[in-house]
Order: C-alpha cells, then structure tokens, then sequence
C-alpha cells in the first residue's frame, strides 16, 4: 500500500482478527469469558478502521463501521429484554411455584402475555441485528474488491475471502431456524476470521527502515593507510592504486 499509515491499522486490523478467531474457538470449551475478550478485540478493530479510514475517506468502511456497532448495540439491548422478560415470568409464577399449584388457563394467558410479547420484541431487534452484521460484512466485502489493488494481491484475495465467509456467516445466523444452518454459519466464522487475519502479515515500507551504514576496514582502525578507503581491501606495500577497485591512495 502507498499510505504507510493506512497499511499499519489494516495491519492491526488483521492481528485483531487473529485473536477473535482464537477467542471464537475457546467459547466452545470455555464459558463467558472467551466471548467477552472477542467483543473487546472487535471494538479494537473497529476502531482501526476508523483510523485506516481517516485516510481513506471510504463510504464502505464507514457503513462497516456503523452497521457492525449497531448490531452490537442492538444484541446488547435484546440481552436485556430477554433478561427482563424471564424476570417478569418468573415474579407471575412464584405465587404457584410456593404453593405448588398449577394456574387455570385463562390465569396462564394473563400471566405469560407481557413477558410473551417482550419475547417476541426481542426476537424481532435479534433479527434486525442479524441484518445490520450481514451488512457490516457485506460493506467490508465491497472495500476489498473495489480496493483489491492497495494490498498485496495475495492478501487481497485473503481479505476479499474473509469478509464474503463472515456475510455468509450472518446470513446462516439468519436462518438459524433451519438448525443446520448454524454449524455452516460456524465454519464460515472461522474461516472468515482466519483469511481476515492475513491482513496482519500486510508488508512494511521500506522507507521506514532505517539504512545501516557499511563498516569498512579502515573506518574501524580510525583511517589507517593498510586498507582501502573506496573498498576496504587490503593495501599492498608501496602501492600507489588499489589493486581491487583502483582507488588512488
């Protein structure tokens, strides 16, 4: 990439996307945590394309920017309808569960509606938080191919990938009703993340390398006359040239 800036957020981009495929795998095995730590590194690497795109000026990677935090806060505030819902069944039925009694029907309908409607809200801002990722990665997908010539055209193609597996991803999510969609929207993840990642190995500039000088002979002994100032070969007795480059002495 010509930017040396734009390529060191993409760079931090792609480690992010490294550790949420390795967060991702470990909430198979262990509970809560693994999940909270991938919610942070995705914030992180939302705001590296922040950064990234202070340069760039993408309406993409705003759309990815904006669509992606707002299925989090959309998931977040369905989280607390449910949350609200199971309390509000809960307080209806305690009275039954103390006396170990089994409400009358018309009773149950009263008591299920509210937090049945509550249900049902949640499961609609769940679906709409569904869309907003879809599009988040869909939006991202779109930067890549019309920007596949800033990256290296292995890590383009890697990148291009890896946004595509994610939208497939979501949109499994939203058919997660078919059941079998969820193993597939799992695999797409991982394989999304891990091409995403390839972002990390984006190259640095050279310019960004600093030149180390070449030590010579004669730069180390203090500018003795038994080596050649031009090219560091030894100098021959009483000789006037060097015999390997031709210096004059």
């Amino acid at each position: 990439m010509t930017n040396d800036t734009v390529n060191r957020e993409f760079r931090q981009f792609g480690d992010k996307m490294f550790y949420i495929l390795i967060f991702f795998l470990l909430n198979f095995i262990i509970p809560v945590i693994p999940g909270i730590l991938m919610l942070i590194y995705s914030f992180q690497a939302i705001e590296d394309i922040k950064k990234a795109n202070k340069e760039l000026k993408s309406d993409d990677l705003e759309d990815f920017r904006s669509y992606f935090i707002s299925s989090y806060v959309l998931i977040f505030i369905t989280g607390t309808i449910i949350i609200i819902a199971g309390i509000l069944f809960a307080i209806a039925f305690w009275p039954y569960i103390e006396s170990q009694t089994f409400p009358p029907l018309e009773d149950l309908l009263r008591l299920i509606l509210i937090p049945g409607i509550i249900f049902v809200i949640a499961l609609i801002t769940l679906l709409i938080a569904g869309i907003l990722r879809y599009s988040a990665w869909k939006n991202l997908n779109e930067f890549f191919i019309k920007n596949s010539e800033m990256f290296p055209e292995a890590i383009a193609y890697d990148a291009r990938k890896g946004s595509e597996n994610l939208r497939k991803a979501s949109l499994c999510m939203l058919l997660g009703f078919l059941i079998i969609t969820i193993l597939i929207s799992i695999i797409y993840e991982i394989l999304g993340y891990a091409k995403l990642s390839k972002l990390k190995n984006l190259p640095y500039s050279s310019a960004n390398k600093p030149s180390q000088p070449i030590e010579t002979p004669s730069s180390k002994t203090g500018g003795t006359t038994n080596f050649c100032p031009k090219c560091g070969a030894k100098k021959e007795e009483d000789a006037t040239f060097c015999s390997n480059c031709g210096q004059q002495f």
